[in-house]
């Protein structure tokens, strides 16, 4: 289990190398955003990003308004996975709704994940405090991939 988790991506380079020093670094990268960037601002940014740190393909994987029958699958066969930044609660829901966390839980086991201030936060053990009381319980569980 390699786990980066950020607080935002740019002026992160340094941490970014050293984490691949340890994990290796990807050929691919599904980027999984919180919510659909039809511009693919947010996305572009990522993306060269990454690809200036030798990350051969970033795959833009929306489970959101653009998710379609190969998306599970492309995130599947990446090598690495990239859970973006946005409005946390909403986020996990749009994991929920289609199925991922089970399988970002699974995909921890053999490749590394980075998270990405809300993408971060996803990967802990309980959201709770961003949740009131009335729904709290199962929407408070996050991936419990990290204590």
């Amino acid at each position: 289990m390699a786990l980066l988790l950020m607080s935002k991506t740019t002026d992160a380079t340094r941490i970014e190398r050293a984490f691949f020093r340890v994990a290796g670094v990807p050929q691919t990268l599904a980027y999984i955003p919180s919510k659909t960037d039809s511009t693919r601002k947010y996305f572009s940014i990522v993306q060269n990003h990454y690809l200036a740190l030798g990350i051969k393909e970033i795959r833009y994987c929306d489970l959101d308004q653009e998710f379609n029958s190969i998306t599970l699958d492309s995130i599947r066969s990446s090598d690495a996975i990239y859970l973006a930044g946005g409005f946390t609660p909403y986020f996990l829901e749009v994991l929920r709704s289609r199925q991922a966390i089970s399988l970002i839980r699974e995909l921890n086991r053999t490749c590394p994940i980075i998270g990405v201030s809300a993408g971060a936060l996803i990967l802990g053990r309980n959201l709770s405090i961003l949740f009131d009381d009335s729904i709290e319980g199962t929407a408070a569980k996050a991936l419990s991939s990290a204590d």
